[in-house]
């Protein structure tokens, strides 16, 4: 709903990355548990996510690129390279939401264990 407001751009910078975790005070230090990963900062990784988004910290760009393009460079496990993501940080309680699409499946509906 728009009310009265009005907008004067797309809608592309309605979202502040920085400013949003900021907000939901994230922990990012170094000896914390998550990172913010820049391996999509040109939309090069997947289109459908931003160019920057959190990720536990024990999961590199190496891996998350490894997950993209599947084990040894075969089938990925995940549909246009969604990934598990942080959305959302609860910090009195450090309970999160992290979204991504569904794995995708092979043969039998088995996914790879990668992607679970």
């Amino acid at each position: 709903h728009r009310g009265n407001v009005a907008y004067d751009d797309d809608g592309w910078n309605v979202y502040d990355f920085f400013a949003e975790f900021t907000r939901q005070k994230v922990p990012l230090q170094f000896d914390n548990a998550w990172r913010i990963s820049s391996i999509n900062r040109h939309y090069e990784y997947s289109e459908t996510y931003p160019r920057y988004f959190i990720v536990p910290r024990c999961i590199n760009d190496d891996k998350l690129q490894a997950i993209k393009v599947g084990i040894n460079n075969q089938s990925p496990f995940r549909s246009k390279a969604r990934i598990p993501a942080l959305t959302y940080f609860h910090a009195a309680s450090n309970a999160v939401i992290m979204r991504s699409s569904q794995p995708m499946t092979g043969m039998g509906g088995l996914g790879g264990f990668v992607s679970t």
